[in-house]
């Protein structure tokens, strides 16, 4: 069973804390916050979690949780999301949670660009044979999702590779106006 949970607060309903009473097989739950990094597998206990956030000045407040995924191609996703919706989920289901991130799901996406647009945030990674860009940052206008589009360009040259668009898909090729050569939806 898959529940997301919004970084504005939580989205699952009561029948979906009902629907993970009764899951044997464990709940996922998908974090939808621009607060989240990628960190190599290797890396991860080298420091509490909250570390690899905050050396990225990513703001946490005394009412988070730092949480992570399960390891995906050598990287985790390494998540800050508040407290009081996990408790509630907690205490309605005892069985396993685990954690994933749009940005870290879109990592068996391939070689090229992805980009995937939840809500008001914006995800997008970057594989040329290897991971060379992962990012997620809160998108309040089209001229945001733009300007965050166009930075990546101006490093990676990113208008002439296989591209992928996923979740707001519309929204994504009225703002890129064609300027992706192979932009495919998903």
């Amino acid at each position: 069973m898959s529940i997301r949970l919004s970084s504005g607060g939580h989205a699952f309903s009561q029948s979906d804390l009902e629907r993970a009473q009764e899951a044997k097989e464990g709940v996922e739950v998908e974090v939808v916050t621009e607060r989240v990094t990628l960190v190599p597998e290797k890396f991860l206990n080298e420091a509490p979690l909250a570390d690899h956030l905050l050396a990225l000045r990513i703001p946490l407040s005394p009412a988070d949780r730092v949480v992570c995924s399960q390891p995906r191609e050598g990287v985790v996703a390494v998540m800050a999301v508040e407290d009081s919706p996990l408790r509630v989920l907690e205490t309605k289901y005892s069985g396993p949670i685990t954690y994933t991130s749009p940005l870290v799901r879109s990592l068996a996406d391939g070689d090229g660009i992805t980009i995937h647009l939840v809500d008001d945030v914006a995800y997008i990674t970057l594989h040329e044979g290897v991971l060379r860009f992962a990012e997620a940052q809160r998108i309040e206008s089209d001229a945001d999702l733009l300007y965050f589009i166009e930075s990546v360009h101006r490093t990676y040259d990113v208008y002439n590779m296989y591209a992928r668009a996923k979740g707001d898909t519309q929204r994504i090729e009225r703002v890129t106006k064609g300027r992706f050569k192979n932009l495919k939806t998903l």
